[in-house]
């Protein structure tokens, strides 16, 4: 599920003071820093709590913040963990485009793919977060939706239309790009990587997950290489 700083500078002497009589707002970076406060506390609460046992009020307190501010910015608990789950998801994102939006070979572009989907696994807080989210899905079944629709599917749907374009440029054997992708996967995460989310198992070692990834797209390449 993970920046430098400017140093800041000193206001202007020479800008114009604004009215006493006209109130300011928070600046955008200011409103960006204090969600990312209100989300890292929560985060905290649920992942100790569980959904069902988190509380505003603990939040708040972790935060520095009242528990208003909580419900100005997100309205209620469910539409809190709904914004944790798209931060989360956002992330993990990020390095998916990264990894398959290359001219790289196509051997090299699926490494890194799968690099990063097992660091995923790698990641305690995301694992987490998919425990307390699976432990809630027949209550809140939409969190569960959106988690799913904003997350693996959308990650899908990037490698079937990277391996998509692949085939069209002859790279790979043309064949269901869609069923391509989910063997790709399945070879590389397999059984163990279920047993790891529902903590059954331990996180494979970066060992393991390298070879398993080398052995899956060795295979893959065997069946759509051209």
């Amino acid at each position: 599920m993970t920046m430098g700083r400017k140093l800041a500078r000193g206001p202007d002497p020479s800008a114009s003071m604004p009215s006493p009589s006209v109130p300011t707002t928070p600046t955008t970076a200011n409103e960006e820093q204090l969600t990312d406060r209100l989300l890292n506390a929560a985060t905290e609460v649920f992942l100790e709590k569980g959904f069902s046992a988190a509380t505003i009020d603990e939040m708040a307190v972790r935060a520095k913040a009242g528990k208003i501010t909580f419900y100005n910015h997100f309205g209620n608990k469910e539409s809190l963990f709904e914004a944790i789950i798209l931060r989360v998801n956002k992330t993990i994102f990020q390095g998916f485009v990264s990894a398959l939006e290359t001219k790289a070979p196509v051997t090299e572009a699926l490494t890194l793919f799968l690099q990063r989907l097992t660091d995923v696994l790698h990641d305690e807080e995301a694992v987490r977060l998919v425990r307390v989210l699976h432990a809630e899905t027949q209550r809140f079944p939409r969190l569960a939706e959106i988690f799913d629709q904003d997350g693996p599917r959308k990650s899908q749907a990037m490698l079937e239309k990277f391996l998509l374009q692949r085939m069209q440029a002859g790279e790979l054997r043309r064949a269901n790009a869609s069923i391509a992708a989910e063997q790709l996967v399945h070879m590389a995460m397999g059984e163990r990587s279920r047993r790891t989310l529902l903590g059954l198992s331990p996180s494979l070692s970066r060992k393991e997950s390298e070879f398993r990834i080398t052995s899956a797209i060795d295979t893959f390449m065997r069946a759509y290489g051209r």
